[in-house]
């Protein structure tokens, strides 16, 4: 067995977490908010490394050496007098004096490096102990370069026997986006097309920031040495105040985003290469990364019970007619009467008696559900998730409302569009034959109503449907097959698309940003890129250029549907293109420009063309941590960010992380710590209490018992850190 030297810490019952210590040699990152207890341990470390006869150095730059030597006096720790007695050196980057042998004249990496290389030599030969605290001054007016900063130091002080902390926050000098920028987000095989501000909120009030890895929570990320879009992991989200405007960046072919003005992005070099850059740097003709085309899963089901989605959703009043062996089998069962006039059995009776066998038994039953004396119109338990399905969403989700409370859904297909009402009765018969359909002529078009609550409730809590069209695209849509991805297309842009022969144009309008988005993912997941956004101030216009270089292979048989090729009359006319984005700003078409990266790559470009600085609007702003690379697609029209929260460049290159966090309960502040990772350490998974006391120092209270007023976060997160485990 490989024996691994271990430095103990001097925090009381910390070591036992890491299995005795810190290993030799080890670069840590020690990461948290201000007033967590970062400089407290990092001045224990210190210490203990006096104690222990180790070379001492320890880097201040955001306190003045005379405050640290006095911060750690009160602990009990006489580091000044190590420091007179030439055991320990503290150089002094805030208080810059020309005087002083142990300052630093300008905060640079260069500088640091040079320093305590100088002190080391000063101190002479043996083991050494180094604390920067904090690295984030280093990288304060780049963020971009926390990473490249961090990997400098440690490649140049791995030779020289350190054993290093090195402390930074993000919490305060973040940079990141409003609350209503798309991004999207998978989890298991579900996915979703949400705002960022909507996706951190849920797990956070207040400012503040949560590590979310174990939750399972994905995003679209770019590989950067692939350069194709790849699901990541979630790490953890961030949320702060918002200090200071916003930056919108408006790039080719519609796209834009809105950030923060020190937030990274990503552009192609000059050489053609990626580079990270803070959002500040940009200029006119950058060129930003977007994506070429994504693979979304295709793992939806052939088929649902309605029964029992419903039923898990706490939707009450439902009925189950045509069991095996007809209601007469069933005796001693209550029983009511259906719109049909068969006899029924409430749900709930059956769940009572069969517990969870009865969803086998009622699968090839009919369902309905009743509101008081309001009948409703059966339909089959099992809901065929087949061409008819996902045609019909298509439909509703582009024109169609869904009414709950009354039991019904409506898709209005306008003027022009009359030929697809067959289509919609023909999809909905073939999922729920049998269900009433009426259909009604008026001045604003052909209505179809479909009578049937089961549906309704379906629509809006299973695939959470909105209530009006034009809102988001259902999560089931994103996890279809291909063929099943294509005719949703088919009903979205019959219901509410415009075809325009001469412009060459599929048009799509809604005032969704997140459909819009949505919309955008889809068309990538089927090779079709070639796409742009005309945008105005309350709709938004994506509009699929039709050209050899859009993928229109993809989805030949859509445009044959709408009538591109012949079939049927199509939707189109000479201005249709002009008519259906009538108002939007910004329409110019611009020509599609090809990164100078190699070939096959899974990314395109789009150029800045307008920089233009905004009031907030908001309180507050978000971010993500994503593994790898730490970057994510987000903004209309998908353009990659890179994290800058100053922590997470650090724990790229670190062995180990160790992170503080704070939360104040009935007002009072209590500190927790968390090993995160160690390397060749068995280390401690759970969260642990830190507690500060004057005369004694910092101490490890022991593991934390999870409350929901201490930490506002899922169930299965708040068990796994009680526990230790999934």
């Amino acid at each position: 067995m490989v024996r691994v030297e271990r430095l103990r810490t001097g925090v009381e019952g910390f070591d036992p977490l890491v299995a005795g210590g810190i290993p030799r040699g080890f670069f840590v990152a020690v990461v948290g908010e201000p007033g967590t207890g970062k400089t407290v341990f990092s001045i224990h470390f210190a210490y203990q490394g006096v104690r222990e006869g180790d070379k001492v150095i320890y880097v201040t730059t955001e306190e003045s050496r005379e405050s640290v030597l006095k911060q750690a006096a009160m602990f009990g720790m006489d580091l000044g007098r190590a420091v007179d007695e030439g055991r320990a050196i503290v150089i002094d980057a805030l208080l810059k004096s020309r005087s002083d042998e142990w300052s630093l004249e300008d905060v640079s990496i260069e500088s640091l490096v040079n320093k305590v290389l100088e002190a080391k030599r000063a101190l002479g030969y043996g083991r050494a102990r180094l604390v920067v605290d904090s690295m984030s001054a280093f990288w304060l007016d780049k963020p971009a370069m926390a990473r490249k900063y961090s990997y400098m130091v440690k490649r140049v002080l791995y030779r020289w026997d350190f054993t290093t902390l090195l402390v930074s926050q993000y919490a305060i000098t973040t940079q990141s986006l409003p609350p209503w920028e798309p991004i999207v987000v998978r989890r298991g095989d579900e996915v979703r097309v949400t705002s960022i501000g909507e996706f951190v909120d849920s797990f956070l009030e207040g400012e503040g920031s949560l590590d979310i890895g174990g939750l399972g929570y994905y995003t679209l990320s770019l590989d950067t040495k692939t350069l194709k879009p790849v699901w990541r992991r979630i790490k953890g989200v961030i949320k702060h105040r918002t200090r200071g405007r916003l930056l919108r960046v408006k790039a080719s072919k519609g796209r834009s985003i809105d950030l923060t003005g020190s937030h990274s992005i990503y552009r192609i070099s000059r050489g053609g290469g990626l580079e990270v850059v803070g959002s500040s740097d940009l200029r006119p003709g950058d060129r930003l990364v977007t994506p070429a085309s994504v693979e979304l899963p295709e793992s939806a089901p052939p088929s649902i019970n309605a029964a029992r989605e419903l039923w898990s959703r706490g939707v009450e009043g439902i009925l189950v007619a045509g069991l095996p062996g007809g209601a007469a089998g069933y005796r001693g069962v209550e029983r009511s009467r259906d719109y049909d006039g068969d006899h029924a059995i409430p749900l709930e009776t059956l769940v009572e008696r069969y517990g969870d066998s009865v969803w086998s038994l009622v699968s090839g039953a009919r369902l309905s559900v009743s509101r008081g004396a309001t009948g409703d119109h059966p339909v089959p338990a099992t809901i065929p998730l087949d061409t008819g399905f996902y045609l019909l969403l298509g439909f509703i989700v582009s024109a169609g409302r869904v009414d709950v409370e009354g039991g019904h859904v409506t898709v209005t297909l306008g003027p022009g569009r009359e030929g697809y009402v067959g289509d919609v009765v023909e999809a909905v018969n073939s999922i729920a034959p049998g269900v009433g359909v009426r259909v009604s002529g008026g001045a604003r078009g052909v209505g179809v109503t479909i009578r049937s609550r089961v549906l309704s409730e379906l629509l809006a809590r299973v695939f959470g449907v909105g209530p009006g069209p034009n809102r988001d695209i259902p999560s089931i849509v994103f996890r279809a097959p291909k063929p099943m991805k294509r005719f949703f297309l088919k009903g979205l842009y019959a219901g509410g698309g415009v075809f325009d022969r001469s412009s060459g144009s599929l048009v799509y309008v809604t005032g969704s940003r997140s459909l819009l988005n949505g919309l955008a993912l889809l068309l990538l997941d089927l090779g079709v890129g070639g796409y742009r956004i005309e945008s105005g101030d309350s709709v938004r216009a994506l509009a699929l250029i039709l050209d050899e270089t859009g993928g229109l292979d993809a989805i030949g048989e859509v445009l044959e549907y709408l009538g591109f090729g012949g079939g049927r009359e199509a939707i189109q006319g000479v201005g249709a293109l002009e008519r259906a984005t009538a108002g939007l700003a910004g329409q110019a078409t611009v020509a599609v420009q090809r990164p100078a990266i190699r070939g096959g790559s899974g990314v395109d470009v789009a150029s800045v063309t307008g920089l233009e600085r905004l009031e907030a609007g908001t309180e507050f702003v978000y971010d993500l941590s994503v593994e790898g690379d730490e970057n994510f697609f987000a903004g209309l029209g998908w353009i990659l960010v890179h994290n800058s929260a100053f922590g997470w460049g650090l724990e790229h290159v670190a062995d180990g992380i160790i992170r503080f966090r704070r939360r104040i309960v009935g007002g009072v502040l209590r500190r927790y710590v968390v090993v995160e990772k160690m390397r060749q350490t068995p280390h401690d998974l759970r969260v642990h209490r830190v507690e500060i006391e004057d005369g004694r120092g910092m101490r490890i209270a022991g593991p934390l018992e999870a409350r929901p007023e201490d930490l506002r976060m899922p169930e299965d997160l708040r068990r796994r850190l009680k526990g230790g485990g999934p």
